[in-house]
């Protein structure tokens, strides 16, 4: 997986239970940009329910937001 080229963005993206192998850009300037790139890597994922997207930044709470 790579940051490149923002590596210092304010929401983090991640799956639960790991990527299963996809590759996604981890850190983003803004939520629509990590929510977006959620969505595009889930719909490559044949088992996407066992892996949601939870993105972590200022203003989603503690637990983050969720999308599968």
């Amino acid at each position: 997986m790579t940051n490149h080229p923002n590596r210092s963005g304010e929401f983090e993206l991640t799956f639960w239970g790991g990527s299963a192998g996809e590759k996604y850009r981890r850190n983003h300037k803004t939520f629509d940009s990590a929510k977006a790139e959620a969505h595009r890597v889930l719909a490559e994922m044949s088992n996407r329910g066992a892996h949601p997207a939870i993105i972590y930044g200022p203003g989603v709470g503690k637990d983050g937001a969720a999308f599968n």
